[in-house]
């Protein structure tokens, strides 16, 4: 297991500034948003997810657990 204070407080930053894209990004789906808008609120989410797991594997060396979802799973509802 690795075990890297920075990342695991990394994390812990991160957190709150993916739930507020998450809001961001729900804000501008529901407020009808012009597409590049939408696209630009997921891009910024996207990014923060992706340091996130990057934080949690060099503190935890453990991933998101969505990227091992099986594409039918991962699609389901759409």
């Amino acid at each position: 297991m690795a075990n890297d204070p920075r990342a695991t407080e990394h994390c812990r930053d991160l957190i709150p500034r993916i739930a507020s894209a998450l809001n961001d990004h729900l804000s501008a789906c529901l407020a009808d948003a012009p597409p590049t808008e939408v696209v630009a609120r997921g891009e910024e989410l996207t990014e923060l997810v992706l340091q996130y797991e990057e934080a949690l594997t060099r503190a935890t060396g453990w991933s998101l657990p969505v990227r091992h979802l099986p594409p039918a799973l991962a699609t389901r509802g759409r």
